[in-house]
């Protein structure tokens, strides 16, 4: 088997097209999130409230398009569906250049959520279908990174495009960006796969077989709405100065076990990866709930850091060797609907908790509630994944012998 999987070269041309394809969404992706309360704030005079109101409704459009992304994925066509929500993109990113008021700018994220709820499961999906399957846990690792060096730069990029004071140049810089993936994405020729029609159904959207890693996913990201959402605020709170080096750190933590951890999975399966993954998030939590001062608090980062990047990818590679090629879209919209409710759910729980016990006993209970995930997943989700990953892999090879 290692043999094997040496001998399938995964750095192809089409997948590193892919991977910059991703890389420039995201970046330009990040830039506008993390800006536009800013240029909302202080070129049109909107409030704490309304800034607020800009992350939700751009989540709940990516939420509410996520069935119909992967009908489309499945049923119209990978390249098609993807380079649609792209071309969008680039030009909802121009069109930010003739917005003058509040109201345009709510609808803008609006439409723009519902774009990135289209183009954000896009990249997964191909990465699958042109990874060869004994290097696909890998494959999706390494294409994942893509999204983590990205996040790591885009908001650094994106004040300091608005330090210049022409927020306007923002919206022209993530134009550019959007048209440089969808060039990208042009040149990557995924392979073509059959198309078994069917009406548009729930059934037709959502992916049943990989409800026990759905249920898993939406957990652990209850988690991850309470980092995205507090790390910096606690930071700030305990006084450690430049606290957003904490997503920095966080994203060298992420690097480090991508290099071995899809690599891991493909030989050995998910387990090991995974139970790595909950002792390295629980020591994380615990050290940032301890944490009095900056040494605990980036430490704490980068041990997180290697727990989500043992998790995420992970759990990502094993709905694809869930289901048949021809499903993947489904499964993938199902996994991205589940990580939505997670984060959304969890910024408002985890919110409950700081606000009437703090920020240090709120994640304290974060390493508590890893015990529901970590049972969910030895009792059950485990078990499911090795009956129906079987199941595919029997089926595959029956399909490569006739």
């Amino acid at each position: 088997m290692l043999q094997k999987q040496e001998s399938v070269k995964l750095w192809t041309k089409d997948y590193i097209f892919l991977f910059f394809t991703n890389f420039f969404m995201t970046v330009g992706g990040q830039m506008l999130m993390s800006s536009l309360p800013l240029f909302a704030l202080h070129v049109l005079g909107a409030n704490d409230s309304q800034v607020g109101s800009l992350v939700a409704v751009y989540s709940f459009a990516a939420l509410l398009i996520r069935p119909f992304a992967g009908y489309s994925y499945d049923q119209i066509g990978r390249k098609i569906t993807y380079l649609f929500s792209l071309l969008i993109f680039a030009l909802l990113a121009f069109g930010h250049l003739t917005v003058a008021s509040f109201f345009w700018l709510i609808v803008f994220r609006v439409l723009t959520g519902v774009t990135f709820g289209v183009a954000s499961a896009g990249g997964p999906i191909l990465a699958a279908d042109l990874v060869h399957p004994s290097r696909r846990a890998e494959g999706v690792g390494y294409f994942s990174l893509s999204l983590t060096f990205a996040m790591a730069i885009a908001p650094y990029l994106g004040v300091s495009i608005i330090d210049t004071g022409n927020y306007y140049a923002l919206f022209t810089v993530t134009g550019f960006l959007f048209v440089l993936s969808f060039i990208s994405a042009a040149l990557v020729k995924n392979p073509s796969l059959p198309v078994k029609k069917e009406r548009f159904t729930w059934e037709s959207c959502f992916e049943k077989r990989i409800l026990s890693v759905a249920v898993l996913t939406m957990l652990m990201h209850v988690l991850m709405g309470g980092i995205l959402s507090f790390a910096i605020l606690f930071g700030e709170e305990l006084g450690v100065p430049n606290a957003g080096w904490f997503f920095i750190l966080n994203s060298v933590g992420v690097v480090i076990t991508r290099m071995f951890a899809g690599r891991i999975q493909d030989r050995r399966g998910p387990k090991p990866v995974i139970i790595f993954a909950f002792i390295a998030l629980a020591l994380g939590f615990v050290l940032l709930a301890l944490s009095t001062g900056p040494q605990l608090f980036y430490v704490s980062a980068l041990i997180i850091g290697m727990g989500n990047g043992s998790m995420m990818p992970s759990l990502q590679a094993m709905i694809f060797n869930m289901v048949v090629p021809e499903r993947r879209g489904a499964a993938n919209s199902t996994y991205f609907a589940a990580l939505d409710i997670g984060v959304g759910s969890g910024s408002v729980i985890l919110g409950f908790i700081a606000t009437h016990a703090g920020y240090a006993n709120m994640f304290l209970t974060c390493a508590l509630f890893l015990v529901l995930p970590f049972l969910c997943f030895w009792f059950y989700t485990n078990k499911d994944y090795e009956i129906k990953a079987a199941e595919i892999k029997a089926l595959e090879s029956k399909k490569a012998l006739e």
